[in-house]
């Protein structure tokens, strides 16, 4: 599994990288159509890398909602066994 702060982490730097190569662009362009067609080139890779993290964080995010589901469950179950111990335990005792 794929730690949030894992997934964090590379989300700044797909920001930072990003930026780097929006100003790399903006001091390489000839003009204004070749900086906006350029920007515009950054801002689909860029909604595509987004729409990636996003993927991968709702998978994240899904998987330890199942882990902590299983947990619960796994507590629920070993009270219940407890319980039920102490139960026969209490009813020998009287």
């Amino acid at each position: 599994m794929t730690t949030t702060w894992a997934l964090l982490a590379e989300m700044v730097s797909t920001c930072m990288e990003m930026t780097t190569k929006s100003i790399e662009t903006a001091g390489k362009a000839k003009g204004v159509q070749e900086l906006i067609s350029g920007q515009a080139e950054l801002s689909r890779e860029y909604s595509e890398r987004g729409m990636e993290a996003l993927r991968k964080n709702f998978a994240a995010a899904t998987e330890t909602s199942a882990e902590y589901g299983a947990l619960v469950q796994e507590g629920v179950k070993t009270a219940q066994d407890q319980l039920a111990t102490i139960a026969k335990s209490t009813l020998k005792a009287a």
